[in-house]
């Protein structure tokens, strides 16, 4: 692994054995000094991956009798809570986030793979590409391997994000009890001192940034 690297290893590297060849991946240039089981040593160099940013505005949809408006757009990605809108920085729940985007097929190579990282989620996202589900991610690094599922043109992608309830819940203990929109029996908020009103609300969303990146697959046969 280059020495500078101290990424979750996720984030470097990946391999798998098939057919007698191991394929090995990285976001990273720079030489790689593998060993195998069998204590067979080989030294790889890693050319430089790719990164294409996914950008412009995003279709935001809150659930409808949750305080937010339904349909919104999100010019860049933000936290819930640096909105200006009341309804949305007291949010809690799930909200979907639709994009569509261009992806160039002649930006890859048949030997490369290509990944979705969403950056920054607060604090569970569900991902969708082209009608396609990915899978649920919960803990850093949010991506996902999208090689056989980006395709040439315009993509479509969609992502769930859910946070906790703790700014709703700080915002219904500011609220007269029949204006709040949920109700505990937990008087005091996250610790035992201190009420929910008092309690500092949490980043939350998708932060990014998104982008894609690509990786060579690099193969190594085994004698």
């Amino acid at each position: 692994m280059p020495p500078n690297s101290k990424r979750n290893p996720s984030d470097f590297f990946a391999a798998e054995y098939q057919n007698q060849t191991i394929h090995f991946n990285s976001l990273y240039e720079g030489k790689y000094d593998l060993t195998l089981n069998s204590g067979m040593k080989q030294s790889i160099n890693i050319p430089s991956s790719k990164s294409i940013p996914i950008e412009g505005p995003w279709d935001v949809r809150f659930p409808h009798g949750w305080g937010a408006p339904v349909l919104n757009t999100f010019d860049t990605l933000h936290s819930w809570t640096d909105s200006p809108i009341e309804g949305i920085q007291s949010f809690s729940g799930i909200a979907t986030y639709r994009k569509d985007f261009s992806f160039n097929m002649s930006n890859i190579n048949t030997n490369m793979l290509v990944y979705l990282d969403l950056g920054e989620v607060r604090e569970i996202a569900r991902v969708y590409l082209n009608g396609e589900e990915l899978g649920i991610s919960s803990f850093a690094p949010h991506r996902f391997d999208v090689t056989n599922v980006v395709r040439d043109g315009v993509n479509y992608l969609v992502i769930e994000i859910a946070n906790t309830w703790l700014n709703r819940m700080i915002a219904d203990d500011n609220l007269p009890n029949p204006q709040r929109l949920t109700h505990s029996n937990i008087a005091n908020g996250p610790t035992s001192e201190t009420g929910w009103k008092d309690a500092q609300p949490k980043a939350s969303g998708l932060l990014g940034p998104v982008r894609l990146e690509s990786m060579q697959r690099m193969n190594i046969v085994i004698h």
